[in-house]
């Protein structure tokens, strides 16, 4: 189920989902519960927390790089709170994530499963690489301890099981495979699934570009509530549907009731789709404290 290049159609129609604020009312759990905390205390943030909250909920939250993956988030957390006057006066050193970045530009496994491969594959691994894997994991022991028995957002049941029988459902999504798995099987969603595709199975764009491999992109649509997800699409010439933040539960009824049988009959068009538009004005690019 995790293996892409295996995964046989049994229906000429796919529709990839993604999983954490999308399918799930995860995001805002996740990140304020189990992110925040797990870099306040891996890099030594203690001293500037509130701006770290505030900037690293901006970056994965409110704003267009909402479901980017865990480690590019980080390096935009940092990046930001850099350049914020009230983190600079407090003398609060920022770590230099140059050895990350570098990583990031060079692999193509962005998952803690990669980092863990590309520092065994290290006769002395860096020091911030070592203390990126720790907060890595430490992110993961937070949601396992932290995320459970969430629901999905109405009408999500419905609407799979509508899906299932005529297209192929896959999950691609940055979250981790095991997090996935244990998520859908905590609300009996499982059995409409023909695949999950990870963090570990690679990037959103690479994810679709396999899949579209198999199937008709004519025949594929994503549905997602983060920018990540339509570049995703757009990138693959598949259609797109979107999850609109804080109107979820209209957004997954208008795909039940109005926009899954145009896609089956090939009279989908993104654009007459009035939460196409509405969904880039969602997502903001400049922090509130920039405008204050």
């Amino acid at each position: 189920m995790n293996d892409l290049n295996k995964l046989i159609p049994t229906k000429p129609f796919l529709v990839c989902i993604d999983s954490d604020g999308c399918v799930f009312d995860t995001m805002e759990l996740k990140h304020k519960e189990c992110f925040v905390p797990a870099t306040v205390l891996v890099w030594n943030l203690q001293g500037i927390s509130k701006y770290v909250r505030e900037t690293a909920e901006f970056v994965n939250l409110y704003s267009k790089t909402r479901g980017y993956n865990r480690f590019l988030a980080l390096i935009r957390t940092f990046e930001l709170l850099k350049t914020r006057q009230s983190v600079l006066e407090r003398g609060i050193e920022i770590a230099d994530l140059t050895p990350l970045i570098n990583w990031a530009k060079e692999t193509d496994n962005l998952s803690t499963k990669g980092l863990v491969d590309y520092i065994n594959m290290q006769t002395n691994p860096n020091p911030i690489i070592l203390q990126t894997l720790a907060w890595s994991k430490e992110v993961d022991e937070n949601i396992k301890r932290m995320v459970k028995n969430v629901k999905p957002f109405p009408y999500v049941h419905k609407t799979l099981e509508k899906i299932s029988k005529k297209a192929d459902i896959v999950i691609v999504s940055s979250t981790p495979f095991d997090t996935i798995v244990r998520e859908w099987e905590e609300q009996n969603m499982m059995q409409y699934l023909h695949g999950v595709a990870g963090q570990e199975q690679g990037t959103k764009e690479a994810c679709i570009a396999q899949l579209s491999l198999k199937y008709n992109k004519q025949n594929i649509i994503m549905l997602g509530d983060s920018l990540n997800d339509r570049v995703a699409a757009d990138l693959n010439d598949v259609f797109f549907y979107p999850i609109i933040p804080n109107n979820e539960t209209n957004s997954w009824k208008d795909f039940y009731q109005k926009a899954f049988v145009p896609f089956i009959d090939k009279s989908y068009n993104n654009n007459l789709n009035p939460y196409y538009l509405q969904f880039q004005k969602e997502l903001i690019d400049t922090p509130k404290w920039v405008l204050k």
